[in-house]
């Protein structure tokens, strides 16, 4: 249903958005400084002025003169909430006590680079963007359990004896670079098609500590993914609204379906007795939506300062914890793909043009 009102979305902000927006000639006009005399060559008005001899101002200018623009900045993200799903009990069920569930694990946000490079045409622009964050991390613990401890794999982990200390980690990268063509529709809008590669991993594990009465034992069970998109893209993006010519607002929408190439990896490590891993590997189809709202503040006519607010959802992902009742580490491994994490947060950024 979500993509269904994205697409929507997209159709309906091409066609209506272009129409809004202040008059060019209004705010070009405010920042146009004074020119020459009557009768001056627009060369002798541009030696005068110090500006471009197309438009002498900023806004207009940029559009009529500009080739290059690099936008050098980060993004602060936090990552959804994992969806509840239990992973370590105390006993088999019906009797056995949850001791952990992926929603424990409350993701905060972490920052990573921001890069865009455009190259303007006549007819079009080309540009290249990143962005990535490198390690959403959280840890759980020292949890107890006694008089044991189960693991819901799909052959489970069992263990009625012994009392256990447990701490239990996950992790979470997201890394996406997109090649996009934006055709213009106006002075203001433009329709955008595009290709975006998308890396996705994660990882999560528990360290438990088994004291017995010969000894203390450890025992490491883990779970990891690894997701990785490749597709093309459809949106519009533009300039929303305008106050003036320094202060603008701009707005981003894009979606795409992608082909997701998916792996994953269980694990039961011990220390006395046997250990046991498996892998699985599997193709599907990857939903991804991207919205963009930024500020952006004219600080001179090559110079910008930039600051949004920026939301990724994807769906038919692989996230590791959900394969805690998939993949099987003894045996045969199938994956879960029904995963729908979200991104959301700040970006800030300078951008020059030239």
């Amino acid at each position: 249903m979500r993509q269904v009102v994205f697409w929507a979305a997209v159709a309906w902000l091409s066609v209506v958005l272009p129409s809004y927006g202040v008059d060019d000639s209004t705010w070009f006009s405010q920042l146009t400084p004074p020119g020459p005399a009557a009768g001056a060559s627009p060369v002798a008005q541009s030696a005068d002025n110090g500006l471009c001899p197309e438009c002498q101002g900023f806004g207009p200018c940029l559009q009529c003169c500009r080739v290059w623009t690099v936008d050098a900045g980060a993004v602060v993200l936090q990552r959804s909430k994992p969806g509840s799903r239990t992973l370590l009990m105390d006993a088999a069920p019906p009797t056995g006590a949850e001791v952990l569930n992926a929603r424990d694990f409350h993701f905060g946000t972490e920052a990573g680079p921001a890069l865009t490079l455009r190259r303007h045409f006549d007819v079009c622009s080309v540009e290249m963007r990143y962005f990535g964050v490198d390690d959403w991390s959280r840890s759980v613990g020292p949890l107890s359990t006694s008089p044991g401890i189960y693991v819901p794999f799909p052959t489970p982990y069992v263990d009625t004896d012994g009392a256990y200390q447990i701490t239990s980690g996950y992790e979470s990268d997201l890394h996406s670079l997109e090649l996009n063509f934006t055709r213009p529709l106006d002075d203001r809008w433009g329709f955008i098609i595009g290709y975006r590669y998308l890396d996705l991993k994660e990882s999560l594990g528990a360290h438990m500590i088994d004291v017995d009465v010969g000894g203390t034992t450890i025992t490491d069970v883990g779970l990891a993914t690894k997701n990785r998109l490749h597709g093309f893209q459809l949106g519009v993006g533009g300039e929303i609204w305008n106050v003036g010519g320094r202060f603008s607002l701009e707005g981003t929408l894009k979606a795409g379906v992608y082909d997701n190439l998916m792996r994953g990896n269980a694990w039961i490590d011990q220390e006395l007795g046997t250990s046991w891993a498996s892998a699985a590997r599997t193709h599907h189809a990857a939903f991804l939506g991207e919205l963009e709202l930024a500020a952006r503040y004219q600080i001179t006519r090559r110079l910008s300062v930039r600051a949004g607010y920026q939301v990724t959802w994807i769906e038919g992902v692989a996230l590791a914890a959900d394969q805690m009742s998939t993949i099987d580490p003894g045996f045969a491994a199938a994956m879960n793909t029904a995963g729908s994490p979200m991104y959301h947060g700040l970006n800030a950024s300078l951008q020059y043009t030239w």
